[in-house]
């Protein structure tokens, strides 16, 4: 089974097991302020999620997912937390076996009975092959938003080593704002870019490149949805 080390999808890897996440709405009536030690796996291999992402349909986030195909795959379990570390499964999808090429895969998770305005959503993927050997992926963090201009925005997977790309689903076209900063406040990248009506992915480019260290990253959409994660690379 293939494996790789790989943050928003946001591609990131070689981040400790214990990351501290922070999210915060600038809207008064969905405000969110949450630190929470989120731990990996025990298992030091990392399965290699391509595209890596959410989006939202009535009640549902639809989670997207490249993955290489392996002759030795059985099955992929989705596993769900509200709080980044007590995870419990709500379904699995089936392996498509051994390609030259990596394969598109799709879940729907129904989250009706979540207040998804007032919280966030962590996902991550357990590779099964068929002798029962597992990887999991690094964590999806999903925000749903429900706003006039955003509707959902995704995070993945933290940590990182390949350069950040953030996700965001527009129901309009809007400005998107992504700033990387070091503990003390001091940006070190920003990048900003027009998003248009739908899905969206941003590449911050020169992440990977980043010393190891604290940093926090902040997304604003139209300067008040906004969305903040503590980070650290090791």
């Amino acid at each position: 089974m293939k494996t790789c080390i790989f943050l928003l999808s946001m591609l990131v890897a070689g981040f400790s097991h214990d990351q501290a996440l922070t999210a915060q709405n600038s809207n008064d009536q969905n405000t969110i302020s949450k630190n929470t030690s989120v731990s990996s796996p025990a298992d030091s291999a990392s399965l290699q999620l391509n595209d890596f992402l959410a989006l939202y349909r009535k009640n549902s986030v639809i989670l997207n997912w490249t993955a290489p195909k392996e002759e030795t795959d059985d099955h992929f379990v989705i596993e769900r937390s509200t709080d980044g570390v007590h995870f419990q499964k709500t379904g699995d999808v089936p392996a498509s076996g051994a390609s030259d090429i990596n394969v598109l895969y799709a879940y729907s998770d129904n989250v009706r009975a979540i207040n998804t305005l007032k919280n966030d959503i962590y996902y991550r993927i357990k590779q099964v092959d068929k002798a029962g050997k597992f990887v999991y992926s690094k964590l999806l963090l999903v925000r749903v938003f429900g706003t006039k201009a955003l509707k959902v925005m995704s995070v993945t997977p933290n940590p990182f080593v390949n350069n950040i790309r953030v996700n965001v689903e527009l129901n309009d076209d809007a400005m998107v704002c992504m700033k990387i900063m070091k503990p003390d406040g001091s940006e070190v990248i920003r990048k900003s870019a027009k998003g248009v009506t739908g899905q969206n992915t941003f590449e911050i480019e020169g992440t990977k490149d980043l010393p190891k260290g604290k940093y926090s990253m902040e997304v604003i959409v139209n300067s008040y949805e906004r969305m903040n994660l503590n980070l650290i690379k090791e």
